[in-house]
Formats: C-alpha cells, sequence, structure tokens
C-alpha cells in the first residue's frame, strides 16, 4: 500500500496494484532517461499545472505541454522504485488502463510531494539556533 505521506500514490491496472513515487533513486533514473537535471524537470513540471489551468480562464500554453515519451518516461521511472522490471510498453499499458489524464494528475501530485516548496510550513525562515553547551549551569559565582 502507498504512503501518501512520502509522496507515493497506489494504483490498480492490469490486475495488479502499483505504487508511483519519486524517490532519488527514481528521479536518478530520471535524469538519465531524459538527460536533463531532475531539478528542472521538476520546475517544468511544476509549471504545468498554471499552463494547464491559466489565470482568467485563457488558453493552454500548448508548447509547454510535455510529449507522450516524455509522460511515460516519468511514469516508467516513477514506478521503478517499487517495480523495477518495468518497462516503456508496459508503463504505457498501465498509463492506458488508468487512463492518461489520471495518470498525468498523479505524476504531478508525486513530483509535488518530492519537492515541497521551501519555507512554506515557516515562511520561509531558517531554524532558530540553539543554546550552546551542555544544558548544566556553571558552579562558579563572578
Amino acid at each position: 500500500m502507498a504512503n501518501r505521506v512520502k509522496g507515493e500514490r497506489s494504483l490498480k491496472a492490469l490486475d495488479q496494484e502499483w505504487t508511483l513515487h519519486f524517490s532519488t533513486n527514481a528521479l536518478c533514473e530520471l535524469e538519465d532517461a531524459l538527460e536533463m537535471s531532475a531539478l528542472v524537470l521538476a520546475q517544468k513540471w511544476g509549471s504545468l499545472q498554471q499552463a494547464l489551468a491559466p489565470a482568467g480562464g485563457g488558453e493552454i500554453n500548448m508548447e509547454a505541454l510535455p510529449g507522450f515519451k516524455e509522460i511515460r518516461t516519468f511514469f516508467r521511472c516513477g514506478l521503478s522504485d517499487h517495480h523495477p522490471d518495468v518497462d516503456d510498453k508496459t508503463a504505457g499499458e498501465i498509463m492506458d488502463a488508468v487512463g492518461l489524464g489520471e495518470s498525468f494528475v498523479m505524476i504531478l501530485e508525486c513530483l509535488a510531494a518530492s519537492f515541497p516548496d521551501v519555507g512554506e510550513a515557516d515562511g520561509g525562515n531558517p531554524p532558530k539556533g540553539g543554546s550552546r553547551g551542555t544544558g548544566k549551569t556553571s558552579s562558579k559565582q563572578p
């Protein structure tokens, strides 16, 4: 069963349960497959939500959308931790069974969990430093 807190998503397709997750190893595999930094890819995919739902109801930016091969590669790499034997063909069959739209949404959700906004919870401030020392009070009086 997938752990949503860790950014995992489970799905049923082809008479099997699958888990999608973009761990460090999955992101490294993605970099190898697409020959691009996972951080650059995540930034590109993070901006897809804006391209798909532009402010003010404008037109969808079609040039910002990835191709089918890229979507399938993302999906396959996201499956790789839990299902290392999945190839591109099987990943495409799973996506067909789940639906392209749902597959796309799952990729976006998993990526968002893998790259949470830095500083979102605390307003961007670094953690406060603790006191230095052993925690014992000095017995010497000045």
